[in-house]
């Protein structure tokens, strides 16, 4: 039999402010990305990127191109606390203080292409911010939440605008003490955020929203002894004074197991002729023990258990890519599926687990045989990105296909760059020439400049930095192109290197880069 338990709403509401003005007024505006290592060759041209060896794997979002690292914030390792950059025309714009949570390319999905996320103002007073990928601009949504005690917040907004919000609570007195993973919603009509679940009836319980469609939010719930199960909250209840939340029956798993990835594909009103009542039909589908299961809630008495696999190997949800209804995913035999729901068609065999979703619902990879699978692309699929066996990355574009470097994670921006982690745990950042006056003959030059200073320095080959003394020594050395190249540093820079004397010439050069 179903359980079911009525939540009461009474209890702390917690205090919210409407729409507001945009923050992060400075995030708006794009800057340079410094390099700390750049090398031009006569295809390409390829940058160590300045970022920090504790950098996260590039991130695709939609078309964007994000790169996370650590908060100069953080304390303490590991940090959930980061300061994200969006890369684009070879520069980025920088937002700092953005949980390491909202860095999930699924949920980017599952909340209609929106990058959302929460960041405190104060001790237990919290912000719900977008940041508009296309622009770079953050805007504000609710300009103030006080939620005591919380730490780890996640925003999930459904298709109609009601916000899902979780969060690590501590609750502590005399007689016990626990952190409770809790659920709130927040109604933009009522300018109000509430406790969704009672913590009476969810004490010690970790609840995770998978997915929100139409007010109802799909949850999974883990147990003190760490075993879990998938529950439905609805929030069209909550929002009067009570809640209901449902087990899904045949979803339990124990300690061992885990519910792997889930989503909501509809919560639609149904006419139960048993009971001559009108229920709300939630259709879900999910993978458990790494096996695909769906169900219709009042219809099928338990999930069905549709059989195919999702891969084992590594991270489960860096399997699966979402876009509106359809959902593909590769199994550990690099086997690839698509679904709408219900039944999955098999597409066919992906070389090195890789494949790409486009936003018209196309899937395409490299059928096996193939030396180079492919993981990114643009919109318009003219530029890829892509990796072989030993480790190379490739950047494609027209009837180019070119070596760039060694490492994992490679994807490009719609400006036909390519970003990926290296061997040495930095990323990097590649480019095609796209005209001759852009191919030059140097290897392994970096040209940079100090903050407030207009002076360009050249590394040389000595180990020395060297002073470029005019424009046009620049260009003999460098080609015509060579002010694109420059980037500006900060005086630690040029900490490692002695100051040789300036080159006026390009017979000062001689041997020197």
């Amino acid at each position: 039999m179903t359980k079911e338990i009525l939540l009461t709403a009474a209890g702390i509401a917690m205090a919210a402010s409407p729409l507001a003005a945009p923050a992060f007024a400075d995030s708006s505006g794009w800057s340079g990305m410094s390099a700390t290592q750049a090398w031009t060759y006569e295809t390409h041209r390829v940058e160590r990127l300045a970022f920090g060896s504790d950098v996260m794997d590039p991130i695709k979002m939609g078309d964007a191109v994000l790169i996370a690292e650590p908060s100069a914030s953080c304390h303490l390792a590991p940090c959930d606390v980061m300061a994200v950059s969006l890369m684009r025309d070879g520069g980025r714009v920088a937002v700092d203080g953005v949980p390491r949570s909202a860095l999930d390319a699924n949920l980017y999905a599952k909340n209609g292409d929106r990058f959302l996320f929460a960041k405190p103002s104060s001790e237990g007073v919290f912000a719900f911010y977008e940041w508009d990928l296309s622009t770079g601009q953050v805007h504000t949504r609710v300009s103030q939440v006080t939620m005591p005690g919380a730490s780890n917040v996640s925003l999930h907004a459904d298709n109609r605008g009601t916000y899902f919000v979780t969060a690590d609570i501590r609750f502590s007195n005399a007689r016990q003490s626990f952190t409770q993973r809790a659920l709130y919603v927040y109604d933009a009509e009522a300018r109000a955020v509430r406790p969704a679940v009672g913590s009476a009836n969810f004490k010690d319980r970790r609840l995770d929203v998978l997915d929100a469609v139409n007010g109802v939010a799909l949850v999974k719930m883990t147990f003190p002894d760490r075993s879990k199960q998938l529950w439905i909250f609805d929030s069209n209840h909550i929002l009067n004074t009570a809640g209901r939340a449902f087990e899904i029956r045949g979803t339990w798993t124990d300690a061992s197991g885990d519910i792997q990835f889930g989503r909501l594909l509809a919560a639609t009103p149904y006419a139960e002729s048993v009971h001559s009542a009108v229920q709300t039909a939630y259709h879900i589908e999910f993978f458990k023990q790494f096996v695909r299961h769906t169900m219709v809630s009042w219809i099928d008495e338990e999930p069905v258990r549709r059989g195919e696999t999702l891969n084992w190997y590594g991270d489960p949800a860096a399997s699966i890519k979402l876009r509106g209804d359809t959902m593909v995913w590769v199994n550990a035999d690099q086997e690839v599926y698509e679904s709408h729901g219900s039944n999955a068609k098999k597409l066919g065999t992906a070389v090195g687990h890789a494949f790409m979703l486009a936003k018209d619902g196309t899937v395409t990879f490299s059928p096996a045989g193939q030396n180079i699978w492919f993981t990114d692309r643009t919109a318009s699929a003219g530029v890829k990105a892509g990796l072989d066996a030993n480790g190379n990355v490739y950047l494609s574009q027209g009837n180019q296909t070119i070596n760039v470097g060694f490492g994992t994670s490679p994807v490009v921006t719609s400006d036909a760059r390519v970003y990926w982690r290296g061997t040495d745990g930095k990323i990097f950042a590649a480019r095609l020439h796209t005209t001759p006056a852009q191919q030059t003959t140097l290897v392994s030059t970096v040209l940079m400049k100090r903050d407030g200073d207009p002076k360009v320095y050249a590394v040389a080959n000595d180990g020395t930095v060297r002073h470029i003394a005019t424009p046009a020594v620049a260009a003999d050395l460098f080609g015509r192109d060579w002010p694109r190249h420059v980037r500006t540093v900060g005086e630690g820079a040029f900490v490692p290197y002695a100051v040789g004397a300036p080159i006026t010439s390009a017979a000062d050069a001689a041997n020197l880069f």
